[in-house]
Order: structure tokens, then C-alpha cells, then sequence
């Protein structure tokens, strides 16, 4: 038997290992010399391989189709004018009956609001220049690509059709916030042709991120009053007209509520009761704010309307405001001065709802 001195005394050889550059082992060896260094021969496989990439797997830009492709995966630039998503659509009008039926098919290519905020979107649709009629689809939760397929139905006479425009607008919705605006597209119903054509086929349209436009949602007849001797400010909201009601919130109802405005910020809020649902409601409540004269030139009134659902969502219809130059032009501001100018005296007016 070898001693163990003569055991560890033994060279123990491991397989070389190719690195595709020198051949190296765990023992000194020294390394072979530069001139007789070269690198393996490429294999019949590789080669293939690289001729048949470049016939084979290159495809131009302008053979693909963009419609399933980011403005990333072909190259384009992004800019603020690119399209915040796309949206499907067809109409079907019916001169016998005067009805317009706008089915919201789907939308696609939505936008997340941040890395891990997939929208939850539906879709809102009016027709304009009239927006007495408003719809909404239900709500699709977390997706980018959400199928509808929903039908709203417009009373429209033949004399008129040409001369409207269907108004979409897509919004995330959000449980504990108001929903956001994701995008928009107005489509005119002259160019769909319907009094030849009744029926069309699907229409895509991309949405844009334009600003929100300020739509009318009626009138509220409200009376201003201030008696400087108490120091009492009188709002008393009548009644309201002409009130902007999406057709699928039925189960709703209606309250008011006066919000005196300070150096820009709601410091006392004061809500009525809930009156039954109606483009007219009338609601005859009186508010009183302890207020000071010195105070009068800091302060404003803002009167709004709201839905009142059954789930707890209360949802803004309109407001209006009355004031001094500082917060309003225009109607609140004549009537707040006709007001100061008149003490003691309940002074109306009627104001649009924006």
C-alpha cells in the first residue's frame, strides 16, 4: 500500500475544459503560444443558421399589421398627439319610428394611468347639439380591451339626423374616487349616410386626449339675500330645469347642497333634502350662514345638484357660483351685487349649471 505521504504527493488530473478561446486545466500548465492559438471552425449548423436569418426572419415595418402593434414595436415616434386607444361603434336609424340605435361594440389599446393602474372603462354617449339624452355602459374591471356590446336607443327625426353627432367618452372608473377621463371622439352622423343607408357596419375611431368640454346641465333658479344688521346670508335654491339625466340612472334621486367658498376653499357645507328624480325638480330649501360684512368680499356661494344612488355613489350634476369679481364673472357675479346692493331683500336669478 502507498504511504499517505505518497498519496498526497500524487498529481491529480481533472478533464480539460473548452472555453472556446485556449484549452486550460487545474494544473500550471503553461499556456500555448499566441501563433498557435485559433478559433474553432464554425459548425455547418451555425452557418445555416445565420444565412437562413436573414431571409427568414426580417420582415419590413410596412408589412405588418399596425393595428396589433404599440407605437414602440414599430419604431414610431410618441408624441402628445398619438391616440389614447380606439373604440368600435355602428348605428342603425329607423325614419318609421324617429329612433337612432348606437351600439358601443368595444375598446382597445386603452392607456393604464401608471405602471399597475389598469383602467376598469365605460363608455358615456349623448348625441349634440341637444344633450337631454345621456347613456353609459357597464363598467368592465381591469382591462385594457373590453367588449361592450351594448345598445342605446336616441329619439332623432329624419329632418334632423344629419345635423347630429354621437359624443363618446371613455372613463376609468375607480370605487373611491370620481371616474377619469381617458378619451374621447364626436362622429357626425352626416357622414354615415343614414338616410340612404340605415344600417352600417362597424366604424373604428381613435380617442383623443382632448380637454373635457364644459356641457350644460340645465338651470337652478336660486335667491340670494343678506341682512347686515344679524350678519345672516339667505340661499335658497327653488327649483331647477331642463336637468341633464343619464337614461340608465333611475334608481336615483336628487338633493342640493350650498357650499360657502373662503379664500378659494369650502369652510361650511350645507345639504338639502332628496327630492324625486326629474328633469324639473322643485326642492324650495332655505340655507343660513353666519357670515360678517367685512367678510362679504372673501366669500362665495356655490349651489350644486347631485344624484343620489342606491350603492352610497353620490354623483355631481351641476353647479353654479355667486360671488364677487375675485371667484366669478358674469351672472354670479350681477346677481351677488344686486344682492349687496339690496339688503334685506331676497334677490332670484336663474343660473346655468356647468
Amino acid at each position: 500500500m502507498e504511504s499517505a505521504a505518497a498519496t498526497s504527493r500524487r498529481r491529480i488530473s481533472f478533464p480539460a475544459i473548452d472555453l472556446g478561446l485556449r484549452r486550460l486545466s487545474l494544473r500550471n500548465e503553461p499556456s500555448q503560444e499566441e501563433d498557435d492559438f485559433q478559433l474553432p471552425p464554425q459548425s455547418d449548423y451555425r452557418r445555416r443558421m445565420s444565412e437562413m436569418s436573414m431571409d427568414v426572419f426580417y420582415i419590413e415595418k410596412d408589412q405588418l399589421n399596425a393595428g396589433i402593434y404599440t407605437d414602440d414595436e414599430l419604431g414610431r415616434p410618441q408624441n402628445s398627439s398619438s391616440p389614447m386607444g380606439k373604440m368600435s361603434f355602428s348605428l342603425i336609424f329607423s325614419p318609421q319610428s324617429d329612433e337612432l340605435l348606437v351600439n358601443v361594440h368595444s375598446v382597445s389599446h386603452l392607456q393604464s394611468r401608471g405602471i399597475t393602474c389598469t383602467p376598469s372603462p365605460f363608455v358615456k354617449v349623448r348625441l349634440s347639439p341637444e344633450n337631454q339624452q345621456k347613456f353609459s355602459t357597464k363598467t368592465k374591471r381591469h382591462t385594457n380591451q373590453a367588449e361592450f356590446e351594448e345598445t342605446f336607443k336616441f329619439n332623432v327625426s329624419p329632418t334632423d339626423v344629419d345635423s347630429k353627432e354621437v359624443h363618446f367618452a371613455v372613463y376609468d372608473s375607480s370605487r373611491l374616487a370620481k371616474p377619469v377621463r381617458l378619451g374621447s371622439c364626436v362622429f357626425p352622423l352626416k357622414q354615415a349616410g343614414l338616410l340612404r343607408r340605415p344600417t352600417t357596419t362597424e366604424i373604428w375611431m381613435d380617442l383623443c386626449a382632448e380637454k373635457e368640454e364644459s356641457v350644460r346641465s340645465g338651470d337652478v333658479f336660486v335667491a340670494l339675500s343678506y341682512n347686515p344688521s344679524k350678519g345672516i346670508l339667505s340661499v335658497k335654491v327653488l327649483r331647477a330645469k331642463s336637468l341633464s339625466l343619464e337614461a340608465n340612472g333611475k334608481d336615483a334621486d336628487l338633493f342640493i347642497k350650498a357650499s360657502l367658498i373662503h379664500k378659494g376653499k369650502a369652510c361650511k357645507n350645507k345639504r338639502g333634502k332628496t327630492v324625486r328624480r326629474e328633469t324639473d325638480p322643485v326642492f324650495e330649501e332655505e340655507f343660513y350662514f353666519q357670515v360678517s360684512q367685512s367678510l362679504l368680499d372673501d366669500l362665495a356661494v356655490v349651489v350644486s345638484i347631485w344624484e343620489k344612488h342606491l350603492l352610497g355613489m353620490n354623483q355631481l350634476m351641476g353647479k353654479a357660483m355667486m360671488g364677487p369679481d375675485k371667484y366669478v364673472t358674469g351672472p354670479g357675479l350681477n346677481h351677488w351685487s344686486d344682492m349687496l346692493s339690496s339688503p334685506k331683500s331676497a334677490v332670484a336669478q336663474w343660473h346655468p349649471l356647468t
